[in-house]
């Protein structure tokens, strides 16, 4: 077999509908080899593996069974597939298998490496942790400069991530330049994750600058770019380009292969710049029906609270992050910031003083802790001043800090519109809409096609100059409709 050549996943000599075993462990062992240099490994093999079933995992055994579990999840999570990735990393006992001894221990380490990455683009930060450790335990006396550098740039990821910054300072600030280009990019992440912590928009407009010079068509890095450019046009107060920076990756034609991490970081942004323009409805339209990856590490619950505060909907903060309380340690620490210092707002608007300040003190010491001040500058200026006012000592300097480093006022939400003049066959559709009728029981509750609904939807939309169901739903009970229910 060429492997400069597509292979056919259904062909086999005696023309059975099966997967050559033969074929994937030779394009396994081929992506191994290439581990280094990873733009010389054939589109043809990177697509073939990725379409791989995971049951042909099974039928392997050893040290080929490892290489094609590792080869195959790789070349799943390079085409976006990483749901599927991870589904081809649990087909396989690794605990069991990183000590066969019939695995080369470069091939123990690359295939620890793999399950990091992806680990780490799900948001499960401790598997990451834990599978870049593995690496370098694997690698032992056998060394790998590069590999060692990657394990130790997807460990300082995750601790950033985490918002455990000074191991990844450390780390940061310790590492020698790597000829691969994949750990270069690690080390860019990381960078970008500690300035965001610390509202530093001139290291993040230099991360996505060196990230579009490095990797130029890497798409995934590409969007990265992209949003740490538009955070960083977030803190500089300039709002409007903050918003069209990450709505673009929002919408992108890639976004459904972006990391599931990158994807919850595009939606919480494009939020959080709508959130600062004063358009909370749209925000919780931009959120609905999304979902925080693993751990919370990108907490979409957080900047739902944020959005409810900025329209006064405190119960609705407070019952947006409940979870997130529930989840105990298994909660990312750095996104804990959030969570507390919006349930403070919401307890302090409530006339529950006393619990306020304790929740705000948590949110204090966690930024303290975790080096992050960003979440400080996203909430309501006016309240976040009364609380720090009662803080004490410890929080003077982070007040101070505070205020040195907010450049920009979150927009107050904007005032209700008054109720859209529908014509009574309008007002029918919206309260139906309202109760979460479908639109196949409302035509047949008026006795129309499916279509005619649909035209009729759209124009009611239009008329209260909204986008989608969602929307109407949140406009129609801010501005006094009735009857409408607040999705989460």
């Amino acid at each position: 077999m060429s492997l400069s050549e597509p292979m056919d996943p259904h062909a086999s000599p005696s023309g059975a509908t099966r997967i050559d075993l033969r074929d994937v462990v030779v394009a396994s062992r081929h992506l191994f080899a290439l581990r280094h240099e990873p733009d010389r490994i054939p589109a043809a093999v990177i697509a073939t593996l990725a379409r791989t079933p995971t049951s042909v995992i099974a039928r392997l055994s050893g040290a080929e069974r490892w290489y094609a579990a590792a080869a195959i999840a790789g070349a799943r999570a390079s085409a976006g597939s990483y749901d599927a990735a991870a589904s081809a990393l649990a087909a396989v006992a690794w605990e069991t298998l990183s000590t066969h001894a019939g695995i080369e221990p470069r091939a123990r380490a690359w295939g620890w490496l793999i399950v990091a990455e992806i680990s780490l683009a799900g948001g499960s930060l401790r598997r990451a942790l834990n599978a870049a450790e593995n690496a370098r335990v694997a690698l032992g006396e056998h060394p790998d400069e590069i590999m060692q550098q990657e394990a130790g740039a997807l460990a300082a990821l995750a601790r950033a991530l985490n918002g455990e910054s000074g191991h990844a300072r450390r780390f940061i600030d310790g590492a020698s330049p790597s000829p691969a280009a994949r750990v270069e990019r690690l080390v860019v992440y990381t960078r970008a994750v500690l300035a965001a912590a610390e509202a530093d928009a001139r290291v993040l407009s230099d991360c996505a600058e060196t990230l579009r010079r490095r990797s130029p068509v890497h798409d995934t890095a590409e969007a990265a770019a992209t949003l740490m450019a538009a955070l960083a046009h977030l803190l500089d107060g300039r709002v409007d380009e903050a918003s069209a920076k990450a709505t673009s990756i929002l919408h992108a034609t890639a976004y459904d292969r972006f990391p599931p991490v990158l994807r919850a970081l595009a939606a919480t942004l494009t939020a959080r710049t709508l959130i600062a323009r004063g358009d909370h409805l749209r925000a919780l339209t931009v959120l609905h029906e999304r979902s925080s990856p693993a751990g919370h590490v990108v907490c979409l619950e957080s900047v739902r609270a944020s959005a409810h505060l900025g329209i006064g909907w405190w119960r609705e903060c407070l019952r947006a992050t409940d979870g997130c309380l529930r989840m105990g340690h298994q909660h990312a620490l750095r996104t804990l910031t959030s969570v507390s210092l919006n349930r403070a707002v919401a307890l302090h608007r409530l006339g529950h003083a006393q619990a306020a300040d304790a929740m705000f003190a948590d949110g204090v010491h966690t930024a303290l802790s975790t080096g992050a001040i960003v979440d400080l500058l996203l909430l309501p200026p006016g309240e976040t001043d009364t609380l720090f006012s009662r803080a004490g000592e410890a929080a003077a300097g982070l007040s101070q800090r505070v205020r040195d480093a907010r450049t920009f006022t979150p927009a107050p939400r904007r005032a209700a519109r008054a109720i859209p003049a529908f014509s009574p066959r309008e007002e029918v559709l919206a309260r139906a809409l309202l109760a979460g009728t479908t639109m196949r029981e409302i035509a047949i509750e008026l006795h129309v096609s499916v279509n005619t609904i649909k035209t009729q939807t759209r124009a009611v939309y239009r008329k209260a100059g909204v986008r989608s169901r969602t929307e109407l739903i949140f406009l129609l009970d801010d501005i006094g409709f009735g009857g409408a229910a607040r999705p989460s």
